[in-house]
């Protein structure tokens, strides 16, 4: 009874493997832009060379390769201009004006017919009502800051499952080997 019941699990292990397989060719297939009915054949022994990442070294990698941790970087570099914009704004600013009138009268009992006229004037703004604006800018700042730090933590998560991945599969192809 005990070995009838190791065959069926074994049968069932068997139809779960060769499920398996064809998910795999047909994924293979799919990846290789090729029609679902297509043969595979191997030209050549496919032989296993077990691959030794240096932690250090693929997240040395990673980080100069993935788009959105350069992005947030982009993006923090980005804020970063924008809070020294925004302190910009609280240095005085001098505005200096000259206007120049020149006029012909038409009116005949005017004794000048000719009218000049000139203005000058001067502004200068503190800007202290903008200080909501620094604020702003630094909070997002912050933010961008915060993201970068995420996406540096969610890199080195999916680097370190993807090694943990390949030494699990390097196990399984030497418990099969054997």
């Amino acid at each position: 009874l005990r070995a009838q019941v190791d065959v069926a699990t074994y049968s069932a292990d068997v139809l779960s493997q060769q499920n398996q397989i064809d998910t795999s060719r047909v994924a293979l297939l799919k990846y290789m832009g090729v029609s679902q009915d297509s043969e595979i054949s191997f030209s050549d022994v496919l032989e296993f060379l077990p691959m030794r990442p240096i932690f250090e070294r693929a997240v040395e990698i990673a980080s100069g390769l993935r788009p959105d941790l350069r992005q947030a970087h982009l993006t923090a570099r980005s804020s970063e201009e924008a809070v020294k914009i925004a302190r910009s704004a609280f240095f005085p600013a001098v505005s200096a004006m000259l206007e120049q009138d020149w006029s012909d009268t038409t009116n005949r009992t005017s004794f000048r017919r000719n009218r000049w006229g000139a203005g000058l004037g001067a502004s200068m703004d503190f800007g202290i009502d903008k200080f909501g604006n620094l604020e702003e800018a630094k909070a997002e700042a912050r933010k961008s800051h915060i993201d970068i730090l995420n996406r540096e933590e969610d890199m080195l998560h999916e680097i370190r499952q993807q090694m943990n991945t390949l030494a699990n599969a390097e196990e399984v192809v030497r418990a099969l080997e054997v």
